[in-house]
């Protein structure tokens, strides 16, 4: 009996044997993987994931940009990259390096062309700071331009806080075979104190020169200085360049000057704020209460309340030169 029963569990354990050699797979497929994973760690419309990043162009041996991301997704069946906590550096041809930092970028592998969002900030190696909720990239074009309003800063911490130049605009653009960045569209400025006298600055746009020491602000010019008001097609502002504090505003092309009892007109005004003088030359006139003065050169101090008139004409019939209080 014990023979016949060993006989029998022997047939049967040979029978399982075979049925598992013939119908075992020789590969486990898996028909959805979303089934082993967890469905937030699946992501059907990505290709490839990566993390430290760094990619860098070169043109003619000279470095155009250079770009690190913490990670990146590369997009299934597209030129797309999806990267995250992005540092951008672009050298322009004058040597000015813009350093951009983002949340999140896109970056085009074919067009190599960029876009930037997220508490976007382009710090300049010449001392200038912008900031923009998106920004992008041309690469054929060598060119920065933001999708949304800026705003300004000088950098340079020697500057005192209030007469630091803080401005906003409609839109940044920033010329990388120039190193020239702009803003551009009603371009306003915050309150400021240089050397004691308030000011504030608008126009259409602005320019920024390579040298970190000058901008220009151009048409529809508006500069408030204590209390007048000063007009004209474009001004230069110069700062100091070690230290970014203003000295002078030139304005070489219709100025126009009002306040609330003198009004002059001039071809050129300088307005220097380290000496505190606001000089108007090239036929300059001034109508102050009904007169009307004509001179070479006409100097204002303490403020626009001394005026000193020199090659004065008309109403001041024997000096060549006076002095007017303005009381």
């Amino acid at each position: 009996m014990k023979k016949r029963t060993f006989a029998i569990t022997l047939f049967l354990f040979s029978l399982l044997l075979v049925q598992l050699v013939l119908y075992s797979p020789e590969e486990l497929e898996v028909r959805n993987p979303r089934e082993f994973l967890k469905v937030d760690q699946w992501d059907e419309n990505v290709e490839q994931n990566m993390e430290n990043i760094l990619l860098v162009e070169s043109e003619n041996n000279s470095k155009l940009w250079e770009l690190k991301a913490e990670s990146a997704k590369a997009l299934r069946q597209t030129s797309t990259w999806e990267m995250n906590s992005v540092t951008a550096n672009f050298e322009s041809k004058s040597g000015v390096v813009y350093s951009v930092k983002s949340e999140a970028t896109i970056f085009e592998t074919e067009s190599k062309n960029m876009v930037f969002s997220g508490n976007v900030s382009i710090i300049s190696s010449n001392g200038y700071s912008f900031h923009t909720k998106s920004l992008y990239y041309y690469s054929e074009k060598q060119e920065l331009v933001s999708g949304d309003a800026v705003r300004f800063e000088a950098l340079n911490k020697k500057t005192p806080n209030k007469e630091k130049l803080r401005l906003s605009g409609d839109q940044l653009g920033i010329q990388l075979s120039s190193g020239i960045a702009q803003l551009i569209g009603n371009v306003s400025s915050e309150s400021l104190v240089a050397s004691s006298q308030k000011m504030k600055f608008s126009s259409d746009s602005v320019v920024f020169d390579e040298d970190g020491a000058s901008a220009d602000f151009q048409k529809n010019v508006v500069v408030q200085y204590e209390d007048m008001v000063i007009t004209g097609d474009e001004a230069r502002l110069l700062y100091m360049e070690k230290t970014q504090r203003l000295k002078k505003m030139e304005m070489l092309k219709g100025a126009k000057l009002n306040s609330k009892n003198k009004n002059a007109v001039a071809g050129k005004l300088l307005l220097e704020l380290l000496e505190e003088k606001l000089i108007l030359e090239d036929n300059p006139r001034l109508l102050q209460r009904g007169d009307e003065l004509i001179g070479t050169r006409f100097v204002f101090s303490q403020k626009g309340k001394k005026i000193e008139i020199q090659g004065a004409k008309a109403h001041l019939e024997s000096n060549s030169s006076g002095t007017v209080l303005d009381e």
